[in-house]
């Protein structure tokens, strides 16, 4: 049987299911951990790694990272250039190989972190590479 149509009283839903995410404890673990993956956040919080997605998202929380190298030196980088210039002038670039013996890292690298949009998150990763672990 159909249900009558003149009835223009507001349905009555029932209450909604409370949420299980804590928006503010979300927010002080993304400011201790903001390198965490999205799989972590949804372990330690008990939801599902969507629910942390759109809820960072509401927060307006951007996933960024900038990298810094502490063994940089600006120096050797000059000179390593200006010795490259000079071979590249005297034998010519066609006769030059670049060979990458930079090798792997066996060490666990978080590419991203979260912040707030405007807000700068940093993280540090070395530019030697380890041997393997043993």
């Amino acid at each position: 049987m159909r249900k009558s149509r003149n009835n223009l009283a507001p349905k009555i839903h029932p209450p909604r299911k409370k949420r299980k995410l804590n928006w503010e404890a979300l927010k002080k673990n993304t400011q201790f951990y903001p390198d965490a993956f999205l799989r972590e956040r949804a372990e330690y919080f008990g939801v599902h790694i969507h629910v942390i997605e759109y809820v960072l998202k509401q927060m307006n929380l951007t996933r960024k990272k900038s990298l810094l190298y502490p063994e940089k030196n600006h120096e050797k980088r000059i000179k390593y250039r200006r010795t490259l210039r000079k071979i590249v002038k005297d034998q010519r670039s066609e006769s030059l190989v670049y060979r990458d013996e930079s090798g792997f890292e066996y060490q666990s690298y978080r590419p991203y972190a979260y912040a707030l949009r405007g807000q700068k998150t940093q993280g540090n990763r070395s530019g030697k590479h380890d041997l393997e672990p043993t």
